[in-house]
């Protein structure tokens, strides 16, 4: 259970039911705004075979700023022990962990009114119900602390025998991690396949919605630990909008495992340090890289070869299955063997399933945003235009700013190629019939310039604040040419969970002395 509070309102205002684990938990994550506007998911646990439901998401279209939220606070609960009241409705208190702060932190409490639906013919015996929850709760620490115990002793012994001979100091490995209650679990523990519902149709209609999600900041965490130490669960992820690195990494390798690839999160370096990313392995061994902050893919061996591949190094790969270490002479990607069935090369770890934590993550739905897109569309380009038209009128004062509208309508092909690139990181259908169109508008001498961009955010404010610091929008709004003609499209794309991608262009048609004649997209 979690409660996160922030800047945008939240992209859902519903409640949901999900099926029950067998540890019969409740988890219930709130986000709050500063619009007062409340966003509910709730896992209430039923038992195996009951229906579940879940109203879709609704979604405020705008909000004056980008829209931040972050977790306030965790807890867990049992809500077995209703069954044995004879109350129709039954009141709990939860007690909430602050989030990222040592054991024992509190930031309130939540009062929870349970009911469990069909109602039971008769009462439950309280005591069997608590008995069972206690026995259950001891079994499940036992498990966690011999889990832990288990990667321990393979690590020390992994570090005597294979560190000295091989010179593996240094390499990324990671064994352990918290979780968002403090609790240390194998990494492992953390991957399971995903099956979410038919809201992401793909492999890369996943990758390209984790990449949706914003990056998560480090303020909820302990001195000294990042926030890719410290892993949360995917029903917080979901509550805040935003992931960490590791997070995003291990959240799109649940859902490509779901979807039946062979998928493992890397942990490695690029050019910045350490970093964790996703791998996908052919039936033939091939392996492919996943970028989870771009869902960009790339092919490892031409890493060398490729300035936009991002990863230098790969210390260690992990699953559902197990955990991999680098024994090979050269970390370096382009040179690494991705067999991880090869001993000499690989040094597994695979835990016991009797050993392995319990999975925190309860199977749901992912919900469709619901957006009227053309009004939300409409809105944006009015207040954006607004924006622009101020800006330039402090830059050229007089000037005025006229639009074209009969252009920016041809603007729109574009943004709809812009966004299947980026789906399916191939070159669209479609587009050169989008740039020949935009080409023959165009008269003999002109130039015509645009600036194609997405947003995470649907804030008017936000985006024209972040457009108006690119210095080729700059140089649009200050050109002097008497016939300039400006053109403004807004495409927004709704993907699951309130993640809307918005993508914008401006552009400029002008005759202007000494520039080139030709399209250019800046």
């Amino acid at each position: 259970m979690s409660i996160a509070a922030g800047g945008e309102p939240p992209p859902a205002d519903c409640k949901a039911l999900a099926p029950l684990s067998r540890k019969g938990r409740e988890r219930r994550e709130s986000t709050t705004s500063d619009a007062s506007d409340d966003q509910w998911l709730t896992d209430a646990m039923m038992e195996e075979g009951r229906q579940h439901f879940r109203p879709p998401a609704k979604h405020n279209h705008h909000s004056s700023h980008e829209g931040r939220k972050t977790c306030i606070g965790v807890c867990q609960m049992d809500w077995r022990q209703v069954l044995g009241s004879k109350a129709q409705h039954h009141v709990a208190h939860a007690k909430l962990h602050a989030a990222g702060k040592p054991e024992g932190h509190s930031v309130g409490s939540l009062e929870i009114e349970i009911e469990v639906l069909p109602q039971l013919p008769q009462v439950v015996n309280l005591d069997r119900v608590t008995s069972a929850a206690t026995s259950e709760q001891a079994c499940c620490e036992q498990s966690a602390q011999q889990a832990i115990r288990k990667a321990q002793d393979w690590w020390h012994g992994f570090c005597e025998r294979h560190l000295p001979a091989a010179g593996l100091h240094g390499r990324p490995v990671k064994l352990l991690a918290l979780d968002e209650l403090g609790q240390q679990r194998p990494v492992t523990s953390f991957v399971h396949p995903l099956q979410l519902g038919r809201a992401l149709c793909s492999a890369r209609a996943a990758a390209r919605w984790v990449s949706l999600l914003r990056a998560d900041s480090n303020d909820r965490t302990l001195p000294g630990i990042s926030a890719d130490d410290r892993w949360r669960y995917l029903h917080t992820v979901l509550a805040v909008g935003s992931a960490s690195k590791a997070e995003k990494a291990l959240l799109l390798c649940n859902l490509l495992l779901g979807f039946g690839l062979d998928a493992w999160v890397c942990f490695g370096t690029d050019k910045l340090g350490e970093h964790y990313w996703v791998l996908t392995r052919s039936s033939h061994q091939a392996a492919t890289f996943w970028e989870p902050s771009s869902g960009v893919r790339y092919c490892p061996k031409a890493a060398a070869d490729s300035p936009g591949c991002p990863f230098l190094t790969l210390g260690s790969v992990f699953n559902h299955e197990r955990l991999c270490v680098n024994c090979q002479t050269s970390a370096a990607v382009a040179d690494v063997n991705f067999r991880f069935e090869d001993q000499k090369q690989w040094r597994c770890f695979a835990p016991q399933p009797s050993h392995a934590p319990i999975s925190n993550t309860t199977a749901f739905e992912l919900q469709m945003t619901s957006i009227d897109s053309a009004a939300a569309e409409g809105q944006l380009e009015a207040e954006l235009k607004l924006a622009f038209e101020a800006k330039r009128e402090a830059l050229l004062p007089g000037m005025g700013m006229r639009w074209d509208a009969p252009l920016s309508f041809l603007l729109m092909p574009l943004l709809v190629a812009y966004e299947q690139e980026a789906l399916t990181g191939a070159a669209a259908h479609g587009k050169d019939e989008a740039m020949g169109a935009v080409k023959r508008c165009i008269p003999p001498g002109w130039t015509f310039r645009g600036y194609p961009h997405q947003y995470r955010s649907q804030s008017s404010a936000y985006i024209a604040a972040v457009t108006l610091k690119e210095h080729a929008v700059m140089d649009m709004l200050a050109s002097t040419c008497n016939d300039a003609t400006f053109a403004l499209r807004v495409n927004m794309v709704p993907y699951p969970e309130g993640v809307v991608c918005a993508w914008v262009m401006l552009a400029v048609k002008s005759q202007e002395p000494g520039m080139s004649k030709e399209l250019q997209m800046l």
